[in-house]
């Protein structure tokens, strides 16, 4: 959001046209607190909390330009690029490595089966909010007030991500010695996933673009 609000980018490394029903954090917290009050209820079951629409990576730039006051615009950020950035605000390795699975079924259009769903409101009893609610409120923080010197510090941290530290996710998941599976497969080419989520082979349609945890 910093870098939408004062320089007018969106940066992520998935496809524009890949689409998502992303949920508030919120939302989801909100789910996981009605599954843990009520656990006989929730045993043994899994849900999916998404947002009521969806959304393209483009679309939501345009929301979020909305949210900020002045255009913003996607911008594919290269991986190697993104895990500098990543890793400089603090996130954890683990999340790291599993991002890039996770960037790949995003392109392939996992994430956009099954969604939006009704998950949010059967188990809170409220409408799940929706994107531009979400980026309003990142919008309102203060590392996303606007000013020349908010501007100018995040043009400076911008220019300053090719010389950070990287990630390697193999050599991480080498040293913490995680099993890897011998022939994995992202969502939509897995048999056992397709079937959880209802798709059969004769109505998938692959984007030509680029993998979901759904």
């Amino acid at each position: 959001m910093p870098f939408a609000a004062h320089l007018g980018v969106f940066p992520l490394p998935v496809a524009g046209e890949s689409r998502n029903a992303p949920p508030s954090v919120d939302d989801i917290a909100r789910v996981a607190a009605a599954a843990l009050l009520n656990p006989a209820r929730h045993a043994g079951k899994s849900y999916r909390p998404t947002g009521p629409k969806l959304l393209s990576v483009v679309e939501m730039a345009a929301v979020i330009g909305r949210a900020v006051g002045h255009k913003v615009r996607h911008v594919r950020t290269p991986l190697w690029m993104f895990y500098k950035a990543a890793k400089a605000q603090g996130l954890e390795p683990f999340l790291l490595s599993g991002l890039r699975h996770y960037f790949q079924d995003h392109d392939r259009g996992a994430f956009a089966v099954g969604t939006p769903n009704d998950t949010i409101r059967e188990l809170t009893g409220k409408d799940a909010e929706d994107f531009e609610t979400i980026a309003r409120r990142y919008a309102a923080l203060p590392q996303s007030r606007q000013s020349v010197g908010a501007r100018l510090a995040a043009f400076a941290r911008f220019m300053a991500v090719p010389m950070l530290p990287g990630f390697d996710p193999a050599t991480y998941d080498r040293a913490q010695k995680q099993p890897t599976p011998p022939t994995p497969h992202l969502a939509l080419d897995d048999a056992d996933w397709k079937a959880s989520h209802g798709i059969k082979d004769s109505v998938v349609v692959h984007s030509p673009l680029k993998m979901a945890f759904a």
